[in-house]
């Protein structure tokens, strides 16, 4: 497969001028459209990071030029994200609030970027060291050799979205995410979060787990 142009950004709001005009220059020379569409710009994070807003619905915007461009000037090739992912103040690993804002992002984000139409989702830097030095904020999973809490969430994520044949969004209102899969063996997946404090009844029987893999009961837990 080829790839080409990947621009960095394509976040809500963000009109692609550059890659609209390179897919009308090369569009049917490559076959699959990767891209890095981080959630924030800068997409570092910590306690010296004024804010730090993910624009999750903002997949769908992207999905929706990717698409565009692709099947308008290219040969309708699938786009993906490759590289993508939330960088934190390396003071701050383990139990800290801003390595689990990390998971909680990266786990809704996957979701969100399967449902939206993108086929594949590459985390930037799992394991390694920009530079081969030691950075201020980290991407890594793994850090002072402990697996931290964005590896969990990533694979409990990528376990709902692999094997996907068809995908529903729904928002029922400002707070509520639902985003619904049918896998390729007949069986169904949903992925579901809100604001701390919202509930929502569950038809009929199902497992639950939380964003990590580990079971919940509903009512209970």
């Amino acid at each position: 497969k080829i790839g080409a142009i990947r621009p960095s950004e394509g976040r809500e709001g963000d009109d692609w001028f550059f890659v609209k005009e390179m897919f009308r220059k090369i569009g049917k020379d490559f076959n699959v459209f990767p891209c890095d569409p981080y959630l924030a710009m800068p997409y570092n994070y910590g306690p010296d990071v004024k804010s730090h807003q993910g624009t999750l619905d903002g997949r769908f915007h992207t999905a929706k030029l990717a698409k565009e461009f692709g099947e308008k000037y290219g040969c309708g090739q699938p786009y993906y994200i490759s590289e993508c992912g939330i960088a934190v103040d390396v003071r701050y690993p383990d139990e800290s609030p801003w390595r689990a804002f990390q998971a909680e992002m990266t786990a809704k984000d996957l979701v969100t970027s399967r449902a939206a139409g993108f086929y594949a989702y590459d985390y930037f830097q799992g394991i390694g060291a920009v530079g081969g030095g030691v950075e201020p904020y980290s991407f890594y999973m793994v850090q002072n050799q402990k697996i931290q809490s964005v590896a969990a969430a990533y694979s409990a994520a990528a376990q709902v979205v692999e094997n996907v044949v068809e995908t529903k969004w729904i928002t029922p209102d400002r707070v509520a995410r639902i985003a619904v899969f049918r896998k390729n063996d007949g069986n169904a997946v949903a992925a579901v979060w809100a604001d701390k404090g919202y509930s929502m009844p569950l038809p009929g029987k199902f497992s639950v787990t939380d964003m990590m893999g580990n079971t919940i009961h509903p009512g209970k837990d």
